[in-house]
């Protein structure tokens, strides 16, 4: 009976080895920057995924068109439900920056997805 538990806990890990080494994980932001005029705060966001390039092993050809709706969006929280859709993970951390000689201000959220083996090229 130890044998195969043993046996059972090797094949599990070499099992769990081998998917993390067929995925990928790549890791995006999304930028509400806050200008304000008179009394209004009024934000303006895009989503930063760094260089497209950084998607040329993933099929899904429409991730980065996707990532880019995030700038027709009105506020951060439709951004955080929008990236969610898509299945993107909401990291536990983010910044607030000010921006521009305290004239705005910055909130920044992280997020990452997993790519499986049968969504890469």
């Amino acid at each position: 009976m130890k044998k195969q538990i043993i046996l059972l806990l090797i094949t599990i890990y070499f099992s769990a080895t081998l998917l993390a080494q067929n995925s990928l994980v790549k890791y995006c932001s999304v930028v509400a920057e806050y200008s304000y005029r008179g009394n209004s705060r009024i934000p303006k966001i895009h989503a930063d995924y760094g260089s497209i390039s950084n998607f040329n092993l993933i099929k899904d050809s429409t991730i980065v068109k996707n990532l880019d709706k995030v700038s027709e969006l009105n506020n951060p929280m439709d951004a955080l439900d929008y990236m969610h859709e898509l299945g993107w993970e909401l990291l536990p951390f983010n910044n607030m920056l000010p921006n521009n000689n305290f004239q705005a201000l910055q909130q920044i959220f992280y997020f990452k997805k997993t790519f499986r083996q049968e969504e890469l090229r």
